[in-house]
């Protein structure tokens, strides 16, 4: 069984249909076909190069016109950039879009005679409006990236009627204090487009002379080229910075607390040096009446996205003195008419004085709870307890171990030379330490 197939070979062509937009066609100069197109290769290289000579007055081009709407800094304010690598950034501000009116009509002299400084014009551009980054009708969105001149950084950039969307990407590590954080803010786009909206003259019979031409149909042209744009007025490095003179502080119980103190510098995102006061937020809740350790931060800056510094202090608040003692002491125990009646202190529990202050300091020991003429047994360096209760006294600071020396007839211990009967003997030790400022003689 045979199948016949038919084969219909149609022959198409590529017909480029140019879209009106307010009444008017936007042409490309270098690839469109559109009448009058060889006397405006003039008008191409002058959008490609910012032409100027042989009379015409200086137009801004595309490279002019670019720079031109980067030129003022958004209301929306700049992207301020970190120094660290792998940096995103995204803003939508507004670009002062449409320029200025290249070409007048009001005087020829101001228009751009083509072909430029020819005695036989044929053709006048007799006024141009100038759009850097998109036609009103949209329809020359620009999404175009580009990187600096050192290669630290990438910037997409895209245009619409709404604004222009800037995404910024810090590629290299910018390894200078955050004061001295630098970003080169030229970068070069490949491709970017610039429209003019022009009112075309056709001169009749080459007449110069009265300016007699017939007028043409408005249109918009744009050519293409790549632009190296300076991007200072909408990017910039973050310079926020903030130092304090330290990360620990030790105070006193009582002393007087002024976190100010502690400020070293500070910067704003500009590199603009900032007071104590000019800080962004300052939370301290230091209580100089209880010991402790507290947090003070310190904040330069709103938000993260904005290169927010946040440092800490830590602040100890120290008593000015502390004593440890143990919580019991066995000083052993003595048989009547054997060795010596001397027991001493057990250095296995030492009692520590911490002196945090410049004054000097008193320790005294008092007994309670007694058994039955103890207080006739339990010396101090010699002497009864009951008649000399100061156990030691210093102008030493830091920790200082009073028990360490502590031997027969120095400190506290137990002597049963004049005991005539077993005793078996307890009582409570009642400590205290208080501040001497008279100083210590011996």
């Amino acid at each position: 069984m045979k199948k016949s197939i038919l084969l219909c070979i149609i022959l198409a062509a590529v017909i480029t249909i140019q879209t009106p937009i307010y009444g008017k066609t936007i042409y490309n100069l270098e690839t469109d076909s559109f009448d009058n197109k060889q006397r405006l290769t003039k008008l191409n290289d002058w959008m490609k190069t910012d032409y100027i000579g042989n009379g015409v007055t200086k137009g801004r081009g595309i490279p002019g016109m670019w720079n031109y709407a980067f030129s003022k800094i958004p209301v929306e304010g700049k992207i301020y950039v970190s120094s660290k690598s792998g940096s995103k950034y995204i803003k939508t501000v507004s670009v002062n879009n449409k320029i200025d009116t290249a070409f007048y009509d009001d005087s020829e002299s101001q228009m751009l005679i083509l072909p430029p400084g020819s005695s036989r014009p044929d053709q006048v551009i007799e006024k141009s409006d100038e759009y850097a980054l998109y036609t009103p009708g949209g329809e020359l969105t620009n999404k175009v990236t580009g990187i600096n001149k050192d290669g630290s950084a990438e910037l997409t950039l895209e245009a619409t009627t709404g604004g222009v969307f800037l995404e910024l990407t810090r590629l290299l590590d910018n390894n200078d204090l955050p004061e001295n954080n630098s970003l080169d803010t030229n970068f070069t786009f490949k491709g970017v487009k610039s429209a003019l909206d022009i009112s075309l003259g056709l001169y009749l019979n080459h007449n110069t002379g009265g300016g007699s031409y017939s007028s043409m149909p408005k249109a918009y042209y744009y050519a293409t080229t790549d632009t190296t744009v300076d991007m200072s007025n909408y990017i910039a490095p973050n310079k926020t910075s903030l130092y304090l003179k330290q990360d620990n502080v030790n105070i006193l119980v009582g002393d007087v607390w002024d976190s100010s103190l502690y400020f070293k510098s500070a910067t704003d995102k500009d590199g603009n040096s900032l007071s104590y006061n000019q800080l962004t937020n300052i939370k301290d809740q230091v209580d100089t009446s209880k010991p402790g350790t507290y947090q003070v931060f310190y904040q330069n800056g709103i938000s993260s996205e904005e290169g927010s510094v946040e440092r800490i202090l830590n602040v100890n608040v120290l008593p000015k003195l502390t004593l440890i003692v143990p919580t019991s002491n066995d000083f052993g125990s003595y048989k009547l008419g054997s060795g010596t009646p001397i027991l001493p202190w057990n250095h296995n529990n030492s009692i520590w004085v911490e002196n945090n202050s410049n004054d000097g300091w008193n320790l005294t020991a008092s007994l309670s709870g007694v058994t039955d003429g103890l207080e006739n047994y339990i010396m101090n360096s010699g002497r009864l307890l009951k008649d000399n209760n100061l156990i030691a006294h210093s102008v030493s600071t830091g920790n200082i171990n009073i028990s360490d020396d502590w031997s027969v007839n120095k400190g506290l211990y137990i002597d049963y030379s004049n005991a005539k009967e077993l005793r078996k003997d307890k009582a409570v030790l009642s400590w205290s330490l208080t501040p001497s400022t008279k100083g210590i003689s011996e």
